[in-house]
């Protein structure tokens, strides 16, 4: 019984949880393994998997930070092929009605032109855009856990359906569950993905500023939608220091053009969210 060095990669993945560094470690101390147990574990994987081997492994996430070397996913990996179609669109779990409005009406302007909107699964803008975005087909989700569970569990039905026509994505299994020091580490994959990372609310020290700063890190753009007055956000000041403004979905597109892209001081960032 043969097994090739992409079949281990899986095995390693699905044995270690999708916890990259222990992945990697195993594999550079050539840890043992029985081929008859690679083949079993598998032939018990109920979802689609894709390795850093494979000619289908989106070329975005290879620009991340640590690129994870394998990815199980659901639904149509297309959706991420060409970054220049892809826009992340992330912010707080709490934030207010003018947030969401403005959040899914870029999302759902951007998605009707056909551009994938890429986000988490959390309350609040993330929810907000991906609804947005599934009537077109074009709403990809990155999970911090496997596809078996459902985090927060009013999101369920969403997470079925953006399976069924859009793109969940993850480098955890599917028995994986949610844990807290996931979803920092999940962030690095959103920045990575989207030419654009934009940023509809943000509050200090926060996962959102996490992934803005990953997105420059990769050398991504970033964008904020400008908050009212009196209002707790941070994306007025990543706005003065460098950022994007954007009210519409072309300002979005605008800055998919490098010679508009916005440039943030990094220092800012890493104030904010450490």
């Amino acid at each position: 019984m043969n097994v090739c060095g992409r079949d281990i990669l899986i095995y390693m993945a699905l044995k270690y949880g999708g916890q990259r560094n222990v992945v990697m470690k195993a594999l550079h101390d050539r840890e043992e393994c029985k081929a008859e147990e690679v083949v079993a574990s598998l032939s018990r994987l109920r979802c689609k998997v894709t390795t850093i081997f494979d000619a289908d492994f989106p070329s975005c996430m290879k620009t991340s930070l640590c690129p994870p070397m394998v990815l199980f996913y659901q639904g149509d990996l297309n959706l991420i092929r060409d970054i220049n179609q892809n826009i992340a669109i992330v912010g707080s779990r709490e934030c207010n009605q003018y947030v969401l409005k403005y959040t899914r009406e870029i999302s759902n302007n951007l998605a009707e032109r056909g551009y994938s909107i890429v986000s988490g699964l959390a309350k609040g803008v993330d929810t907000a855009a991906l609804e947005a975005a599934l009537p077109y087909g074009k709403a990809v989700a990155i999970l911090g856990n496997g596809f078996n569970h459902c985090y927060p569990s009013e999101n369920e039905k969403l997470q079925k359906h953006i399976a069924k026509n859009g793109l969940l994505i993850s480098e955890y299994p599917p028995s994986i569950p949610p844990v807290a020091q996931q979803f920092p580490v999940r962030n690095r994959l959103i920045a990575a993905a989207g030419n654009i990372t934009l940023v509809t609310s943000a509050k200090a020290h926060s996962g959102t500023l996490i992934t803005a700063g990953f997105a420059l890190e990769c050398g991504r753009g970033v964008g904020c939608l400008p908050e009212r007055v009196g209002e707790e956000s941070v994306c007025n000041e990543m706005i003065k220091e460098g950022a994007g403004l954007v009210e519409s979905a072309d300002d979005v597109i605008d800055l998919i053009n490098p010679h508009l892209a916005a440039e943030i001081d990094q220092n800012f960032l890493k104030q904010h969210y450490k």
